[in-house]
């Protein structure tokens, strides 16, 4: 007996300006040339061709095989929590096709394992702002984001190690002090987008205007061909009533600035394959609290 497996769900990703509720809203589709594609939002093609493959299969007559099991699972971009919720004897297949495969026609016989890396850090807020500060919001949207397995060594930037390179100069030469952050949405996706808000000196606004005009046009420099659409602005925003502490704010932007993203090393047998990456996949700060989400990747145990 044969077994084809896929997962159900997807990973939800929209534009930020976009109206869209993944749990009740349908996926606008529409053809492009030769490509189904999504207005503004994933396609859910990953794994919803590979289920699709599995029930043409059970549901075409003419195909000569032997006893055939179809396995959908759910959770698979969580956590694999489906398949781990298999109960042994479910199945009677001796052989299992993963149908999950990024080329058709073509079967693959291994590939990376991950490990989530979660941190937190609480702290206690400070209240204090002092007088004439006023408080702006950075926005870096338009990066193409990705898969943080199949897209991973395409270059492509990520949101959260780009403004956080900004804030660096920004606390550093400007006065800025970070209230809120706010990068990335899923652990496996490269983060398209990041929202920031500062306080700043009030004297400082019109330098920092021209800071954010220059790191737009060094990001798009940078990533001339890779990515297209880099917008980085900065638009005033009301006072906050609380900014993360100082040391915390410094030891964050250090981290951050400084932790490994993107291919780490290559396979030597096997040339132009990743072995091992890493996605610095969110960074969100809530109630006295900062979450960092990290995908790590190795085809190899002990990297």
């Amino acid at each position: 007996g044969v077994i084809l497996q896929a997962h159900m769900d997807m990973v939800p990703q929209k534009n930020n300006d976009t109206v869209h509720d993944f749990e009740k809203d349908p996926i606008e589709t529409y053809i492009d040339g030769d490509w189904v594609t999504a207005r503004e939002t994933t396609l859910g093609a990953d794994n919803g061709i590979g289920a699709s493959l599995a029930m043409a299969v059970l549901s075409d007559t003419t195909i000569k095989h032997g006893p055939i099991e179809a396995l959908f699972t759910i959770d698979e971009e969580e956590g694999m929590d489906g398949a781990f919720g298999l109960k042994p004897g479910f199945l009677k297949g001796e052989t299992l096709i993963n149908c999950d495969s990024e080329e058709e026609g073509e079967l693959f016989v291994g590939c990376a394992g991950g490990a989530d890396l979660n941190i937190s850090i609480q702290f206690k807020e400070d209240t204090y702002i002092p007088e004439g500060d006023v408080a702006v919001k950075l926005s870096l949207t338009g990066l193409k984001g990705g898969h943080s397995g199949v897209d991973i060594h395409l270059g492509r930037a990520n949101a959260n190690k780009l403004i956080f390179r900004f804030l660096k100069e920004a606390v550093c030469d400007y006065g800025a002090r970070l209230s809120s952050i706010e990068g990335g949405s899923l652990r496996n996706a490269i983060p398209r987008e990041a929202f920031a808000v500062v306080t700043i000196p009030g004297d400082n606004v019109e330098a920092l205007w021209e800071l954010v005009s220059d790191y737009q046009d060094m990001f798009r420099e940078e990533y001339k061909g890779i990515e297209n659409n880099i917008s980085f602005v900065a638009d005033m925003t009301d006072l906050p009533g609380t900014l993360i502490p100082e040391e915390i704010q410094d030891d964050i932007i250090n981290a951050i600035e400084g932790c490994q993203n993107g291919v780490i090393s290559m396979l030597s047998d096997f040339p132009g394959t990743v072995e091992s990456s890493s996605n610095l996949a969110i960074v969100k700060s809530s109630n006295e609290l900062i979450e960092i989400k990290i995908l790590v990747r190795s085809s190899s145990e002990s990297r």
